[in-house]
């Protein structure tokens, strides 16, 4: 998976669009998965619910859902710490996007139109724009290649998840079936040079990603992250003042550096 990256930021404001890398998960068929990954390192199984998944999420010209997750950050001691974050995601194919995350360390909004993205700290009350280009997937692009902010879900939000998500893996396999939040899934796993990476796919005729777990193998202590995604709406019409940023009383700009 392209777009997770362990945190390095290189921006003022983008840096706040992290999602702390944390994760534990429970498998109902441990033994299974694991032979599963020996005998066939890239399962067809595995593959198949990646793409009805991609497929379920592109038939939406809107998505809207919550994301309640946690993850590790290596202290100076060593010790891996743990964060809480609460994100709300509002997406309208192919031009409009939303996130608003609320955490133990940061808060920040992430608004696009399809001309501009801004990043907004609603407690520091500072703000950052930058012109953008026409679409989501090219946003998120923006934001990662210029100013190294990537951000865990972005692979769900683009044009094509499965492009995304099925690119780089070593290894694909279906573990078993289990329970999100009493939602029934399958549960996948794949690994990459830098990243292992579970997914939580809701059975049924709405393959939704329900649970999203990360491992950061070249990130010293290996920090994981966990995320649940839940209250799931898919069409209908979004309010175009959702997408729009008007800086608030008492709120300054602040700088949104670039990489070299």
């Amino acid at each position: 998976m392209r777009l997770f990256r362990p945190i390095a930021p290189a921006a003022v404001l983008a840096s706040l669009l992290f999602f702390v890398p944390a994760a534990h998960a429970q498998d109902e068929s441990p033994d299974a998965g694991i032979d599963a990954a020996a005998a066939a390192p890239l399962e067809p199984e595995a593959f198949d619910v990646l793409r009805k998944m991609s497929a379920f999420l592109r038939s939406s010209q809107t998505l809207a859902f919550t994301v309640r997750g946690f993850g590790e950050q290596p202290a100076t001691t060593g010790q891996l710490l743990t964060f809480f974050r609460t994100t709300r995601v509002e997406l309208q194919r192919p031009d409009r996007l939303r996130i608003d995350v609320a955490g133990d360390v940061n808060h920040v909004n992430l608004l696009y139109d399809g001309k501009t993205v801004t990043l907004f700290d609603p407690v520091q009350k500072a703000f950052g724009s930058v012109a953008a280009p026409p679409t989501v997937d090219q946003a998120i692009d923006l934001l990662r290649d210029k100013y190294d902010a990537a951000f865990t879900i972005a692979p769900l939000l683009t044009a094509d998840p499965f492009a995304v998500l099925g690119a780089g893996l070593l290894t694909a396999f279906v573990v078993g079936q289990a329970q999100v939040d009493g939602v029934a899934c399958d549960h996948l796993a794949f690994t990459e040079r830098d990243v292992d990476w579970q997914l939580w796919v809701q059975r049924g005729p709405q393959p939704l990603p329900r649970r999203l777990a990360v491992t950061y193998k070249t990130v010293p202590g290996a920090p994981r992250e966990v995320l649940n995604l839940s209250d799931w709406k898919l069409g209908g019409t979004l309010p175009a003042k959702d997408f729009a940023f008007t800086p608030p009383p008492g709120s300054y700009p602040a700088e949104m550096t670039g990489t070299p």
